[in-house]
């Protein structure tokens, strides 16, 4: 029942805290080991790969878009557990995926959902490949201008028999906050319905790219509370049962999170070359994910910390990688960089760990793809 009512309650509640950053405890990463973990695909163009928890088993879920295939790895036993190809055509076809499709395990363990970012595609198959239903989400996109799009550091949340899935804007418009961020699909009729708009902090400047929109957010089913974190947006975003509220969760390294320009008019947009672009792209801090580690029941959010343009056009590429720690209240818990040489995109946490690939490791095995393993502690 709680579930439904912070439904509803998203739609009319307006309360909100802006209470400081100042933190309550301290926590901090701190480097443990390396493992390998058996997958040989790894691609960093690909943007679907996730970690859940069936029927109390960790599996790691990998999608290898180049191939055309699902890749299942069980984290305990550290084996590889499922290599499925999937069709592109026929009864039982999901069409061709690019790297921007994204593929889930779904609660019940014994089906996947996968999103065909290509053609704007929804599908619920077996794990035998077969195609159970499918959703055209083209129609979602036409009506509200917001286009789905899932990815390891915003993947698909599942509550009952629906499925959120992030947004970006797919078409212009001068207040980007009338866009929903957040469409729930009824995966038993395909009903799509705007579950969450982008704050306002939206249209007080032009934010370029597509990454910069699509939020980071995880359903807590303890609680019955979706905690949401946007890229461009210092407030944690929360709702549940009681409506509503807001808290500053900064990163103490980005002081102002800069767009790429203040004038938000649609002509204006137009005016600036790719360079221009690639260079605030490129050196424009910005929130990149959230975590939610269970064995401290605390939330782990990822700033990319960018170089100055200076540094930038002297050859530093690699933005730097902070997390900010914050409890289920909001609370600022403390931060901790780890440094430039991780590729975020292929990160999870688990019982207290945080794992991330180095891209120094890589090319060390044909058959293995090496995860930097770093601990959650108290200071």
């Amino acid at each position: 029942m709680k579930v439904w009512i912070f439904w509803f309650l998203t739609l009319i509640a307006v309360g909100c805290s802006t209470e400081g950053v100042e933190d309550l405890n301290s926590f901090e990463l701190k480097y443990s080991n390396t493992i390998g973990i058996p997958f040989s695909n790894y691609n960093n163009r690909n943007r679907s790969f996730n970690v859940q928890v069936v029927n109390g088993l960790k599996k790691l879920v990998f999608l290898d878009a180049q191939k055309q295939t699902i890749i299942i790895v069980d984290f305990e036993s550290n084996k590889l557990e499922l290599s499925l190809s999937l069709d592109t055509e026929g009864s039982n076809g999901v069409g061709v995926l690019d790297p921007l499709s994204f593929v889930q395990l779904m609660e019940s363990g014994d089906k996947f959902i996968i999103f065909n970012n290509w053609i704007s595609k929804l599908y619920v198959i077996t794990l035998k490949g077969e195609v159970l239903r499918s959703f055209d989400v083209n129609e979602f996109t036409e009506q509200f201008l917001s286009l789905p799009l899932p990815q390891s550091t915003s993947p698909i949340q599942l509550v009952d028999e629906f499925a959120f899935i992030p947004c970006y804007p797919h078409r212009e418009r001068e207040k980007i906050s009338e866009s929903p961020s957040i469409v729930k699909i009824n995966l038993d009729n395909g009903d799509m319905t705007s579950f969450k708009r982008f704050p306002e902090s939206y249209d007080e400047g032009y934010w370029d790219s597509a990454w910069r929109f699509a939020p980071s957010f995880y359903y807590d089913h303890e609680d019955g509370a979706m905690y949401i974190s946007y890229p461009m947006e210092d407030n944690i975003i929360k709702i549940d049962q009681h409506g509503l509220s807001k808290r500053p969760v900064k990163s103490r390294e980005i002081e102002v999170l800069q767009p790429l320009a203040r004038d938000i008019s649609i002509d204006q947009r137009k005016n600036f070359s790719k360079e221009q672009r690639d260079e605030y792209a490129m050196t424009s801090s910005n929130y990149f994910s959230i975590y939610f580690d269970e064995k401290n029941e605390i939330f782990l959010r990822l700033a990319l910390i960018r170089p100055s343009l200076s540094s930038y056009r002297d050859g530093k590429k690699k933005p730097e990688n902070s997390f900010v720690f914050f409890d289920k209240e909001l609370n600022r818990l403390g931060e901790s960089i780890i440094g430039s040489d991780y590729l975020m995109l292929y990160s999870f946490v688990h019982d207290g760990k945080l794992y991330t690939i180095d891209s120094n490791k890589q090319g060390q095995s044909e058959d293995s793809t090496y995860f930097s393993v770093f601990e959650i502690v108290k200071k």
